[in-house]
């Protein structure tokens, strides 16, 4: 290969400019996924709530704000909280997480890791904690490895206390009475010790427990002896009044095994009360069962998914409920009433997000949506009466302001922002949908949603849906996106292949090669393809004759994380500055170009890095993530405010196989150029330290025939013009023989114009084309034709206005033409 470049005096070699990392701001909306309670005793003052994902927050006025008490429990799953304190000790609060075992965290003192001499694997999953009652240096954990116990606080955990190695246990009592007698519940067997943990009974069938139950909570009362309490999730509370002997069912009656799920038990001991969290609310007995009060029945439409209770004030009953869709609730006197108490307690599990300049929707996993007018500053709760679970996306459409959520349950609608909602049918009636993808290009009322059982299309904002034909309807679809260069929609998932086609359809099947993820979880459309985001790594798919290309740009990304789990959730593609935003589900934000790395994360001030969806909004240049337990975030992702580069093009001269590459720059810069043939690596050619603004040329001849040739223009600009910024560009041509071109586009005259230019196409053949004007972000806004054209040479006029008929600004635009799976472009000035 030959490279000549124009317009260059002196090259000298130049390293990289590293993107420079920026901090994130947000972390709404309030609320979360609480998982335990707890009011220490002593003179602290605090509440603690631990969430799902979200870390731990504590609260100094009995709930009415919270403040974040996270610390390194980042992203953690914290099932159980307790606390150490005799009057004169440091107070010391324990936490289990499902992630990294065990912490602790004196007053005042950051959370640290206490795991040493528990067992492998490291750290093992905790699941409870209990003190003794009469020595807070002894600390209990049960954990899916067994049940360790350590002497002095938590500093380590010998294995001569280490009890039922290999077993997974859920719950560990220590009876306040006889320290020496332990209960250790498994998700089916419960294990009492009357020795300390020397030795271990089984209680089951013939103590009159139930089988196969599954059992969430074990609870003892303080002042007595005998009496002990199991819960299980769907079959109610059993009690044994002589010390684990004989156990009887106490209810409550439930009233579905889907809404009746048991989630844990508290115990008021000064007034010998029993209280039960569950899917149906709160059930409180003074007499051990006999008779049960129902304490709280609902919230509006929707089931309050209660999951832990705790007792606030024993004199008039007045309860702080942890729960799943609302987060921390107090009651009024006697159980009674609702008030959400959230302030400050950003935990929620955000997962949906739709974008229009500084309006967010954002739609959680626990049925949440909320809608925000300042760029995720401040939110407004519009669940009205929208009963749904699992939001996994939503839209807007701008015509009529409607509203959609994709749920678990289907497809809701709401034509009045939030306040009614309505599910329309689709076929089945209870369809599991995903993902919606609508854009302009499908016609302002079309819009498409993936589900768990086929993709459909409603031509109606969503009133009513048809099935796609051509794309398998026994198929998870998570992915769809729309191309807006070639009017293509790409279709994937949880399945074998993919699918693209033009909105009508037919749509056609691809399957990845051996050795490639078939999961796929988002697309974003470079110019080129398509970049993949997979559960294990960043693909770019590189249209080729008879398929794709697949190219891995994951190199440098930190992979890892849960098994079960995907580490490549979602991608952005942000056209004005040629540049990547990667979402991990476990490892934050990743920025770096569309040729992979280097990568450079974005995770300060993002609190949660369980990313669950990237939106970049090119109007305000803020980028969004949506994460698993710590709401919004928002990020300003702008690099200057002046546009210092214009396009960046490869054509493919008619009579050779030479390559005219033409570039603008708008500033003085360093240029680096680099090439890559049939997909392999990119090699630096050669760099100029000082390209003076304007246009300038390169040229370049590829041997062989029918290759393809990739090109990346990387310019750097000085930091007091472009604050450092770097502006990376990338053109693609498929070198043929003269024999095998089928169209030209010529240069357009007048360049500069105003107001008006001639574009002239040649084509050999008769060919379905595309004639298009892009600007500077690679959005297009004017197409000046679409159909067949005859063998010939044609001409198109353009009047500088865009598909609305309204003039645009001056700027650098692309004049681009498409033929099949071949494309021309080339840059134009208008000057007004």
């Amino acid at each position: 290969m030959i490279l000549r470049l124009a317009s260059v005096a002196l090259l000298v070699a130049m390293a990289a400019v590293p993107v420079q990392a920026r901090t994130w701001y947000g972390g709404g909306p309030a609320g979360g996924w609480i998982t335990d309670l707890l009011r220490p005793t002593g003179p602290t003052g605090f509440v603690y709530a631990a969430t799902w994902f979200g870390g731990v927050f504590r609260s100094g006025d009995n709930g009415a704000t919270w403040q974040d008490f996270t610390g390194d429990l980042d992203g953690v799953l914290v099932w159980d909280l307790a606390f150490a304190f005799d009057g004169t000790s440091s107070p010391a609060v324990f936490a289990a997480t499902e992630d990294r075992g065990v912490f602790r965290a004196f007053a005042g003192q950051p959370w640290e890791a206490v795991n040493r001499g528990i067992s492998t694997p490291d750290p093992v999953p905790a699941r409870a904690l209990q003190i003794h009652p009469h020595d807070i240096d002894v600390v209990t954990v049960a954990t899916s490895n067994g049940i360790y116990t350590s002497n002095n606080g938590g500093t380590d955990w010998p294995d001569s206390l280490h009890w039922l190695p290999g077993f997974s246990f859920s719950d560990v009592e220590v009876s306040p009475l006889a320290p020496v007698t332990i209960y250790a519940m498994q998700s089916q067997d419960l294990y009492v010790s009357p020795d300390k943990g020397r030795r271990f009974d089984k209680l089951g069938v013939e103590q009159g427990l139930p089988p196969n139950a599954l059992w969430v909570d074990v609870e003892l009362f303080a002042a007595s002896l005998d009496t002990i309490m199991v819960a299980s999730t769907a079959r109610g509370v059993y009690a044994s009044v002589d010390a684990g002997e004989n156990f009887a069912y106490i209810g409550p009656a439930l009233e579905s095994e889907r809404n009746g799920i048991i989630r844990s038990m508290t115990t008021d001991d000064e007034n010998g009360a029993l209280i039960l969290a569950s899917e149906d609310g709160v059930f409180k007995t003074y007499d051990l069962g006999d008779t049960w009060e129902t304490l709280i029945s609902g919230l509006g439409v929707a089931a309050p998914q209660v999951y832990d209770v705790l007792v606030d004030d024993a004199a008039d009953q007045t309860l702080l409920l942890g729960t799943f869709r609302h987060g921390v609730v107090r009651t009024g006197p006697g159980g009674h009433g609702w008030q959400e108490q959230n302030q400050g307690l950003n935990a929620s599990l955000s997962r949906a997000l739709h974008v229009q300049g500084d309006d967010v929707l954002v739609g959680t996993a626990h049925g949440g949506l909320y809608h925000s007018q300042d760029a995720a500053n401040s939110w407004l709760d519009v669940r009205g009466n929208l009963d749904a679970i699992q939001i996994k996306d939503v839209h807007r459409f701008v015509s009529s302001g409607r509203w959609l959520v994709a749920s678990s349950d289907g497809v809701w609608l709401s034509d009045d922002q939030g306040d009614t909602w309505r599910m329309p049918t689709i076929p089945p009636v209870e369809t599991n949908a995903n993902r919606f993808v609508a854009h302009d290009d499908l016609g302002d009322t079309g819009v498409f949603v993936g589900t768990i059982a086929g993709v459909y299309k409603s031509n109606d904002q969503g009133d009513v849906w048809s099935l796609v034909t051509g794309v398998p309807a026994t198929q998870n679809y998570l992915a769809l996106e729309y191309d807006l260069q070639t009017q293509q929609l790409w279709i994937g998932g949880l399945n074998d292949a993919f699918y693209v086609g033009p909105p009508q359809g037919p749509f056609e099947r691809f399957v990845p090669p051996p050795g490639v993820s078939r999961a796929m979880f988002d697309f974003a459309f470079p110019g080129t393809g398509a970049i993949v985001a997979s559960g294990s790594d960043l693909y770019h798919l590189i249209p080729e004759p008879g398929g794709y290309q697949v190219v891995s740009l994951g190199n440098g990304l930190p992979f890892g994380g849960f098994e079960s789990g995907p580490a490549v959730k979602q991608v952005e593609y942000d056209a004005l500055r040629d540049r990547l935003f990667v979402g991990l589900s476990e490892r934050g934000v990743f920025e770096g170009s569309v040729v992979g790395g280097p990568w450079v994360a974005h995770d300060s001030g993002l609190r949660v890095p369980r990313i669950e969806r990237l939106v970049y909004s090119e109007e305000s240049q803020l980028l969004y993530a949506a994460t698993f337990g710590g709401g919004v975030f928002a990020l300003d992702a702008s690099v200057g405010v002046a546009v210092l580069m214009g396009a960046f093009e490869a054509r493919l001269r008619s009579s050779s196989n030479w390559v005219d590459l033409t570039f603008e720059l708008f500033e003085m810069a360093s240029v680096e150029i680099l090439r890559s043939v049939d997909g392999g690596p990119f090699d630096r050619v050669w760099y100029g330290s000082a390209i003076s603004a304007g246009s300038h040329t390169a040229t370049d001849q590829p041997t062989g025939a029918d290759r393809f040739v990739e090109y990346q223009l990387v310019a750097r600009f000085d930091e007091e013009v472009g604050q450092g910024q770097e502006i990376r560009r990338g053109a693609r041509v498929q070198v043929q023989g003269p024999a095998q071109l089928s169209f030209k586009l010529g240069p357009n005259w007048p360049n500069p114009f105003n107001p008006r230019t001639t574009i002239p196409v040649e084509l050999v053949a008769a060919s379905d084309v595309q004639l298009e004007v892009i600007d500077v972000r690679g959005r297009r806004v004017a197409r000046l034709f679409r159909g067949v054209l005859e063998p010939g040479r044609h001409e198109f006029v353009w009047n500088g206005n865009d598909e609305r008929d309204m003039p645009l600004p001056s700027g650098v635009y692309q004049i681009r033409l498409r033929a099949g799976q071949h494309v021309r472009t080339h840059s134009m000035t208008l000057l007004r």
